[in-house]
């Protein structure tokens, strides 16, 4: 584990009429850092154990690398047509059933 604020961020090619975009450096979509939230929740105790509601605003999302789908009537050797960045949304909703722990 690191203590790290974001990834490294994917470096892409640039892309032309006759190639498209690929990532060329950090591309492997690692998880190791830490990713701030804030927000607020809900808590309401039932007699199955408390239910959680919580809606969070990411500070620093990550950057991933995701591949283009081809379009119909692409040639079946052609598996990939490229990569583009993607990101997570900002706004998170997470619901637990049970205590954290």
């Amino acid at each position: 584990m690191t203590f790290r604020m974001s990834p490294p961020a994917p470096v892409f090619s640039a892309a032309t009429t006759t190639a498209p975009m690929h990532c060329i450096q950090n591309c492997s979509n690692e998880l190791n850092y830490f990713s701030h939230t804030i927000g607020f929740g809900v808590r309401y105790a039932t007699p199955v154990g408390p239910v959680r509601i919580d809606l969070g605003y990411q500070l620093n999302r990550a950057t991933f690398v995701v591949p283009i789908p081809c379009p119909p009537g692409t040639p079946a050797s052609t598996t990939n047509c490229g990569q583009q960045p993607a990101h997570l949304p900002r706004f998170q909703i997470f619901f637990n059933l049970g205590a954290p722990f």
